[in-house]
């Protein structure tokens, strides 16, 4: 007995402190190298008449100099859970007028007009977000200039993909912010809730409630999520996501029953994609919102939703 106390107590003199061997790898081997490859660029074609910033949409000035009579009809999407959304009733607005928005954050809207130079009549459909005002929160007590929080993830891109295709980015980051990297992080499990439970709740998966599809019926609301506790401390919330045919929530889950986040882009990508259907054709514009790449987008309407 004693001798297998003292080959335990051994043991456990040599792991203490060396902990995880963390494999370093050269992101530019030729061994991944040559499986690399240039992706085309997002080009998005035509000239959407509309832009939202913040909560003011508008037509835009080279629509205005080129179209008159115009009229938009602007129908705000309203979010009633993950799984559905409503059009709220059209509300007309005539040329340079802005349109506020208060029920929401996305709008779809159509527009008519007439060709300054040959009074040819066209239209325009289409979507555009922005971020409404919402009532302040008192922070809590000390926390009154509390820095932001912004959690920027792209789903199936290890670190050295990362570095690889986006160096520009990882020089800014590691140079210039002098950010953090953290080498060892990795996923608890398999798929993307593995990766975003334990981000955005502390918890693995298996340590949550069973809320899958195939089993229970609920919803996912009950979780402790990292933007709830933010919303208690007084921090105006925001959660999106850009592809919710496969929502992170949704695909193996039901979502959320009530809106998670004070911003939150689900019903607007639901619309304008027509839940999905646009990601079955083959067709370069898939990655596009009208005229922004769909990756623009987002970057766009976070950068609104910090200030």
């Amino acid at each position: 007995m004693w001798y297998i106390e003292r080959r335990l107590q051994d043991a456990l003199k040599q792991d203490i402190g060396t902990g995880c061997e963390i494999p370093r790898l050269d992101p530019f081997a030729k061994e991944v190298m040559q499986f690399d490859r240039e992706m085309p660029k997002v080009v998005c074609q035509g000239t959407d008449w509309v832009k939202c910033y913040n909560s003011e949409c508008r037509v835009v000035k080279s629509i205005l100099k080129t179209m008159k009579g115009i009229v938009c009809a602007y129908s705000d999407i309203i979010y009633q859970s993950d799984q559905k959304y409503i059009l709220a009733e059209p509300v007309e607005v005539r040329g340079d007028e802005g349109y506020t928005l208060i029920k929401s954050d996305h709008v779809k809207v159509v527009c008519i007009g007439k060709h300054r130079n040959n009074n040819v009549t066209s239209n325009w459909e289409g979507h555009s977000t922005g971020i409404r005002s919402t009532l302040p929160r008192v922070p809590s007590k000390g926390r009154e200039h509390s820095l932001n929080v912004l959690i920027l993830g792209f789903d199936s891109t290890s670190r050295n993909g990362f570095i690889r295709r986006m160096p520009k980015s990882y020089r800014v980051l590691t140079e210039v912010l002098k950010a953090t990297v953290l080498k060892g992080y990795n996923i608890v499990g398999d798929g993307t809730p593995a990766a975003l439970f334990p981000l955005l709740t502390g918890k693995t998966e298996l340590e949550l409630p069973d809320l899958r599809k195939f089993k229970y019926k609920g919803y996912i609301d009950s979780m402790p999520f990292i933007f709830y506790k933010l919303r208690d401390d007084g921090y105006r919330t925001a959660y999106f996501e850009d592809m919710p045919w496969i929502g992170t929530f949704q695909y193996r889950f039901n979502g959320f029953l009530r809106q998670p986040a004070d911003h939150y882009l689900r019903a607007f990508y639901l619309e304008e994609s027509n839940n999905g259907k646009k990601w079955l054709t083959g067709k370069q514009d898939k990655y596009c919102v009208g005229d922004t790449p769909q990756y623009k987008l987002m970057l766009n309407i976070t950068d609104q939703a910090r200030q």
